[in-house]
């Protein structure tokens, strides 16, 4: 694997921007990906419903379950360019049989609903691993990136969905209403046409939609491989092996340039025994350094031993030794301190956000202190906002079970005399209230006559069943005063009447003659009566 011919930035990236990079590869690589998923899944569509012509929806859903295997050809085409090598189409098709060989039941059957599908299958077509290898090599890759994997297949579905369901509403949008054609139930008696246009018509927002789905499934792939065998350092240590190696060649080469027109050759270069005995001297190897008994000066032995040595050391059990450790304690907790001081309804609470934002790496305990200060102070405030209301409405009831009444204190708390800007003191308003407001509304002023109307039904309520309106209340508020302290013939007509003249008032919206008549006669039943 020549990681220098890479096409892309050798690094770490978060899930979504490992997926953007597929995107952005997709997009660039579009025709050949597009293509060598289109063209078997073409195939395998034609010649399911040339066989079963009579059943297009179960040709259909063949089709749709051999996708697994359609993701392996656009798949193989990235795994080539993104390492400099160019794939025609015709040479990914021809290689079919290498592309699918490995593994196709398993993920026809029992993998087929995988919800991390392109995240993992490099694992078979790429890598070739089956059963238990297989197993250990997914679970490692899917420690940090099986979220972001998961969302990605969510996506791409929902995205599918909607470009089948707006193509057919734009082409019925686009039908002439002179046309008498019903969609609902065409699809309903099943027609044939539209069952095999349908059909094709989903195959191509498949088609779509694939080489978007597989390319940033492998980046993500590709991202996990960076971050686990440290690609970027792999290539930080090349890149400065090269340039030491230039380097050594160039004071080399400078320092014979150098000699040769110095003459300083004679005199300087030691002859050959002499190198030879300066090499042999400095390769000699102390007995103690690697347990010889002798010192030796064969370079040769020296080499091979040194590399049995490293690779003695590479296979022991220290560098194949893998050992997972998860749980959870405060960050700046004393290591000595007792286990089990965390309560359990806390960790849950983080592994959920940790679920929920994967990139979530904020101090656990601030965070989840200044959550419990939160919701503390939203439950206060709701508890003082019901004991408002509660004690606004209940204000005269309450005063009475306590001994708190006005009267019984001696002061009288005078009524107000206007509200939301209205007279509704009783020498401000006419002794025949319906009268006046039929005569205001024959000659044309309907906002004056409904106000009257409103004004004397406040009126009623304030001075004659000492309903407590105060000028801080608004419409709805009274209303709701009116409905807990009157019967409920009095709150329904308050209420009525409260939404007409808000109506006029806000929305300019006026009521119907007849509603205006009939609140009017309510009135008469309700005040004159009395």
């Amino acid at each position: 694997m020549e990681l220098e011919q890479l096409a892309i930035e050798v690094r770490e990236r978060k899930g979504w921007s490992a997926i953007d990079l597929g995107f952005a590869l997709a997009r660039q690589w579009w025709r050949g990906l597009f293509l060598s998923w289109l063209l078997p899944a073409l195939a395998t569509f034609t010649l399911f419903h040339l066989v079963l012509y009579k059943y297009p929806g179960i040709a259909m859903l063949l089709t749709w379950w051999l996708k697994p295997l359609y993701d392996r050809f656009p798949l193989y085409i990235l795994s080539k360019r993104l390492f400099g090598e160019e794939v025609p189409v015709s040479t990914c098709l021809r290689n079919w049989r290498r592309v699918c060989a490995c593994d196709p039941l398993p993920w026809l059957l029992w993998r087929r609903f995988n919800p991390l599908r392109s995240f993992v299958l490099p694992v078979t077509v790429l890598e070739g691993l089956r059963s238990k290898a297989r197993q250990r090599r997914v679970g490692t890759l899917e420690m940090r990136a099986s979220i972001y994997a998961m969302w990605l297949t969510t996506i791409c579905i929902h995205i599918e969905t909607l470009l089948v369901l707006a193509t057919l509403f734009a082409v019925f949008l686009l039908v002439p209403p002179q046309i008498d054609m019903d969609l609902f139930s065409l699809i309903a008696e099943r027609e044939g046409a539209l069952l095999y246009g349908g059909n094709l018509l989903s195959l191509l927002a498949m088609a779509l939609v694939a080489p978007f789905y597989v390319s940033g499934g492998f980046m993500l792939y590709i991202n996990r491989r960076i971050e686990l065998e440290a690609w970027d350092i792999e290539l930080a240590f090349r890149a400065l092996a090269a340039r030491l190696h230039k380097l050594s060649l160039s004071v080399i080469a400078g320092l014979v340039f150098a000699m040769a027109f110095a003459g300083a050759a004679p005199t300087v270069l030691a002859s050959e025994g002499d190198m030879s005995q300066s090499a042999v001297a400095q390769a000699t190897i102390e007995p103690n350094s690697i347990g010889l008994e002798q010192p030796t000066t064969d370079p040769a032995f020296t080499a091979a031993y040194a590399q049995e040595q490293i690779s003695a050391v590479l296979d022991g059990e220290a560098f194949h030794q893998v050992v997972t450790i998860a749980e959870w304690r405060w960050k700046h907790a004393d290591e000595n301190e007792a286990e089990g001081t965390i309560p359990e309804w806390i960790i849950r609470l983080v592994e959920i956000l940790g679920k929920l934002w994967p990139d979530w790496d904020g101090d656990t305990a601030s965070t989840l202190e200044t959550i419990a200060w939160l919701l503390r102070a939203a439950v206060i405030a709701i508890l003082l906002y019901l004991f408002t209301r509660f004690f606004l409405q209940y204000r005269s009831t309450l005063g009475r079970w306590f001994g708190l009444d006005e009267s019984s204190t001696g002061e009288d708390v005078a009524p107000p005399q206007r509200l939301f800007g209205m007279a509704v003191s009783q020498e401000s308003l006419p002794g025949d209230i319906p009268a006046e407001v039929t005569g205001l509304w024959g000659r044309g002023e309907r906002r004056a006559a409904l106000a009257l109307l409103y004004r004397g039904a406040l009126s009623q309520f304030l001075h004659r069943y000492e309903v407590p309106f105060t000028e801080a209340l608004t419409e709805l508020e009274c209303a709701e005063l009116v409905a807990a302290r009157s019967e409920s013939r009095y709150s329904q007509y308050f209420r009525d009447m409260t939404r007409g003249w808000m109506q006029l008032a806000y929305g300019h919206i006026e009521p119907e003659q007849l509603w205006v008549e009939l609140q009017c006669e309510r009135w008469r039943e309700l005040f004159d009566s009395e």
